[in-house]
């Protein structure tokens, strides 16, 4: 039976069952829970006998506040060996190494790295130690934060899947598929369109990965090919194709959705 703590609601529960008369039993049997749950529940929260939801949540709610194992920079010779250390300029992954090698069986005289690095930002933030006691000093790391899928960065994104059937079978000439390689540094690329069917490129350069750029250079470079030659173009979902709605002058719908192959999750069309 999977475990999960007591509620609020539980322990009111809990509360009225036991001062009705009822045992653990009956209690675990009316909450499934087991009864063993209930027997610790009553032992650990309750006073002189009594059993009050009010100050078993208190209680509860105090011990999750507390940590299970002793934090370990609490022992004095582990904290003067790293304070020692560190006042060398040794890097916090330095120091656990050494101490792995210096205390070999002694686990109390051990700690990670990444250990180290907290007890060292808890203690900058506490105001007891400086940055600089860090080969690289840097700020307290952040939480992390939920990105948007790319697609939600790109307006007017509609799902390939009502792209013409024909498209995906490549049975007629005019389908392409774009996509932007960027150089090492960032410093500009190359836009590259497709045809799906006869796999002839055409391409243009990118001064640099911008969204405007790019529909900028892909109406120039589709500026000389046959309308009759311009059914759809998909591309993937790049910020770089934020602007596909620029050049939208050589299509008349747009589509996006999931596409398999070549480390391409996502890809826009137009038709």
């Amino acid at each position: 039976m999977p475990y999960h703590h007591l509620t609020e609601s539980h322990r009111q529960l809990i509360e009225e069952l036991f001062n009705a008369g009822n045992d653990s039993h009956t209690i675990g049997r009316i909450l499934k829970r087991s009864h063993t749950t209930i027997l610790r529940e009553l032992a650990r929260n309750s006073s002189n006998g009594c059993y009050r939801k009010e100050h078993a949540q208190r209680l509860a709610m105090g011990r999750l506040k507390t940590p299970r194992q002793p934090e370990r920079m609490a022992h004095p010779p582990l904290r003067d060996e790293v304070t020692d250390m560190l006042s060398e300029g040794w890097s916090p992954e330095i120091i656990s190494a050494q101490l792995r090698l210096r205390f070999l069986d002694d686990v109390t005289m051990q700690i990670s790295h990444e250990s180290l690095y907290q007890w060292i930002y808890r203690q900058i933030t506490n105001g007891e130690a400086g940055p600089d006691c860090l080969w690289y000093p840097r700020k307290a790391r952040q939480p992390r934060r939920n990105r948007k899928p790319p697609h939600s960065r790109i307006p007017d994104r509609v799902d390939i899947e009502d792209r013409p059937p024909e498209v995906a079978d490549r049975s007629r000439v005019g389908d392409w598929e774009g996509d932007s390689v960027v150089s090492k540094m960032n410093r500009g690329g190359i836009a590259t369109f497709v045809e799906r069917k006869t796999r002839y490129l055409i391409a243009g350069h990118l001064a640099d990965k911008q969204a405007s750029t790019f529909a900028a250079t892909s109406q120039e470079i589709f500026g000389w090919v046959p309308s009759a030659l311009c059914h759809t173009a998909t591309l993937d979902n790049g910020t770089e194709m934020a602007a596909h709605a620029s050049f939208r002058g050589y299509s008349r719908k747009w589509c996006m959705s999931p596409m398999g192959g070549l480390g391409v999750e996502e890809a826009t069309c137009f038709c």
